[in-house]
């Protein structure tokens, strides 16, 4: 898993309809497009009703966006990396602070140059700015935002008694000068799942996420490379009850404690994660725990950390965390604790997927406080009889990194048992219902399917295939790749062609 690559979904098209009877007593749904009706975004917003539709085409967007409580969508016609919404140093790029709910969508742009909406000496939220309010954040790029005051928090994202759903985002790059460096939530319940949080800094708590009398849950997301001054990845403080699974926190730093996870006065619930190759200056390189927290750590692995003391993990005095099923390096007391080196696919290149060597398969206990259906891919729990320590759940699997752009170069990679035969199947766009083939799995590619065999499963447990996408293939049109491993069709991954 290369967190700074596209990251790749799958596909599960679901449609309900509605009573013919019920819509028609639905307001009429009305699309605004931009720029071709409407020169200027807010200016599509501000003439939209509940329910409508703002379409916006490639371009930059030097505009500050409030959606004024509106039930609107406003998306992309693009994607984020052709649809830019430059906030020009004056203010959030968005805001959200009148009410909006689950109807008021933000999705596919790049959102950049914020500097935050001031509040006496502070300011809050450089890319978007979220106050009581509850909207979906999903499928942007929020980077390059920076606050406008010596006292500032939530460099990419900002929320405050919210309960926003931010969902599938990039949020890189962006400085708070508080608190916060990527997201901070403040008195919030929000929902954070599936997103990249890379390379964001804060001169205080949570290089990429700050949690701050919050009760969110925080799942399936890359925290990497972020920095600060405790918290690198992750900092959780002053009564908050955070919902921490399924995340991978990898190469943070902190020039104080925690480097990975910094716990003070909080209750965080922390399942499943893989926390590897982080830096504390000062102690915890991959978790800190500080007084008056209540800990639980189920399910985790905490290795290849650094830090002069507690490399892997420092407890203060008078705190006492409940440590289950990990795997720490040196050890530590508990039931199903192990000290036994994990076999990742490729740590050189952040690749964290657990191969069928590691002692960390099968390892885990299934009654887990927080324990989700799926790993940090989507891929089903429990793939033995016992959940996997970590992110990632042990499969004969079939994943993608690398460019995913006309003429790129990727890699299809595949883990699984070693002398697998190996056949890699290239589908149309075009998806049907899935066939289900007994004793197999489901089919899901539809002809016509050019397929290449691979040979064999490497002794290690790992095959790579060097693949470039055609150069003419058309933007926006999704690659379905799916593989027979063994006598075991794998999971389907479409890659997003951007």
């Amino acid at each position: 898993m290369n967190p700074v690559a596209t990251r790749l979904t799958i596909l599960i098209v679901c449609l309900g309809w509605l009573s013919c009877a019920w819509q028609a007593a639905l307001p009429a749904q009305s699309t605004f497009k931009v720029p071709s009706q409407y020169k200027k975004v807010q200016a599509a917003i501000d003439a939209a009703n509940n329910l409508d539709v703002v379409l916006v085409d490639p371009g930059t967007y030097p505009e500050n966006l409030d959606f004024k409580g509106k039930r609107i969508t406003v998306k992309s016609t693009g994607g984020p990396t052709v649809t830019v919404l430059d906030g020009k140093l004056q203010g959030s790029v968005v805001t959200f602070r009148s009410g909006e709910n689950s109807r008021s969508v933000l999705e596919g742009f790049t959102l950049k140059n914020g500097s935050g909406t001031v509040n006496g000496t502070k300011s809050f939220g450089g890319g978007i700015y979220c106050r009581e309010a509850s909207p979906v954040i999903a499928g942007n790029i929020i980077t390059g935002n920076l606050l406008s005051t010596s006292d500032g928090s939530g460099g990419g994202i900002y929320c405050f008694r919210a309960a926003p759903v931010i969902r599938n985002n990039v949020i890189t790059g962006n400085v708070a000068t508080s608190d916060g460096g990527g997201v901070y939530l403040h008195i919030a319940s929000a929902t954070v799942i599936g997103n990249q949080i890379l390379k964001n800094s804060t001169n205080k708590y949570g290089g990429g996420i700050c949690c701050n009398y919050a009760t969110p849950l925080i799942q399936d997301n890359e925290v990497v490379d972020n920095v600060a001054s405790d918290g690198g990845g992750l900092s959780c403080l002053t009564s908050s009850t955070a919902t921490v699974v399924n995340n991978i926190f990898l190469r943070n730093f902190v020039v104080g404690l925690g480097g990975g996870i910094h716990v003070s006065a909080s209750k965080p619930i922390l399942t499943n994660n893989t926390v590897y190759n982080n830096f504390a200056k000062t102690a915890g390189g991959g978790i800190l725990c500080d007084i008056g927290s209540i800990v639980t750590l189920t399910n985790t692995i905490v290795w290849g950390n650094t830090a002069p003391f507690g490399q892997e993990m420092y407890v203060t005095s008078l705190t006492n965390p409940t440590v289950t099923c990990c795997n720490i390096k040196g050890g530590w007391s508990g039931t199903g604790n192990i000290n036994l080196l994990p076999h990742f696919a490729d740590t050189a290149a952040d690749d964290m997927h657990l191969l069928h060597t590691c002692p960390c398969v099968n390892a885990g206990t299934n009654s887990a406080p927080g324990l989700p259906a799926v790993d940090f891919e989507g891929d089903a729990r429990v793939s033995l009889t016992t959940v996997d320590m970590g992110a990632d759940e042990f499969y004969d699997h079939l994943y993608v990194t690398g460019n995913v752009t006309p003429g790129g170069k990727i890699q299809v990679k595949f883990t699984g048992l070693p002398g697998s035969l190996l056949i890699l199947g290239i589908g149309s766009a075009t998806l049907t219902n899935p066939i289900k083939i007994p004793g197999y799995g489901l089919l899901w590619l539809f002809p016509p399917i050019s397929l290449i065999g691979m040979g064999k499963m490497s002794l290690s447990g790992i095959f790579v295939f060097n693949f470039t996408i055609p150069g003419t293939y058309p933007l926006g049109v999704d690659l379905p790749l799916q593989a027979m491993i063994g006598n075991r069709l794998s999971n389907l991954e479409m890659l997003q062609v951007r």
